[in-house]
């Protein structure tokens, strides 16, 4: 009967107190759906978006040769890509990598997951220069919606510095080569005794 009593005296009170929690559970619900909403919307753009990556690639033969990379790691092709070289990057002895059509005219269109590479450099030549100054390409594109895109990225050969080792492929075929030279000489000779007793 006390709390009965209780309850009657204080249902005003009580009633502020269950709405107040009502309230409070109300509003925090829609920040939570908005945050989710939100969160969604962000995975679906990132779903249909085109993503450029410009990176090097050494060379699976000669280690000393390095091909430059750009790929569209997204998941929506790139169109309309522009690159600016921003250093003066030696491609030859006689021309600069911006010099190239690819970086005075642009790619036209590049898939998800569509990449492409091409030789970059040869690390016997100029490599102190080329530790000194790191290439920096970058590179605007536009999505499916002609929404603009730009990214920039840096190459840089200094963590190179200091490093040596054995590269296995093309050691391994470098050996048999001389070996297939050693032999070839060595029956050239044998032809040559024969020949001249």
């Amino acid at each position: 009967m006390q709390l009965l009593n209780f309850l009657n005296e204080n249902a005003g009170a009580l009633n502020f107190l269950m709405v107040t929690v009502g309230v409070a559970a109300t509003v925090y619900y829609v920040k939570l759906t908005h945050r989710l909403v939100k969160e969604t919307k962000m995975l679906r753009e990132a779903q249909t978006q085109p993503k450029l990556s410009i990176y090097i690639k050494q060379d699976k033969d000669c280690i000393h040769f390095f091909d430059l990379v750009i790929e569209n790691i997204g998941a929506s092709p790139a169109h309309n890509i522009k690159f600016n070289a921003k250093s003066l990057f030696k491609y030859t002895d006689d021309q600069l990598l911006s010099d190239l059509n690819l970086f005075k005219n642009g790619l036209p269109y590049l898939g998800s997951k569509q990449s492409i590479q091409f030789f970059l450099t040869n690390l016997l030549e100029n490599f102190k220069e080329k530790l000194a100054n790191p290439l920096t390409v970058d590179a605007t594109y536009l999505d499916a919606a002609d929404v603009k895109y730009t990214d920039s990225f840096q190459i840089d050969f200094s963590w190179l510095d200091g490093l040596t080792y054995m590269d296995g492929p093309s050691t391994a075929k470098g050996f048999k080569g001389i070996e297939q030279n050693i032999k070839e000489v060595a029956i050239e000779l044998q032809k040559v005794r024969q020949k001249h007793g």
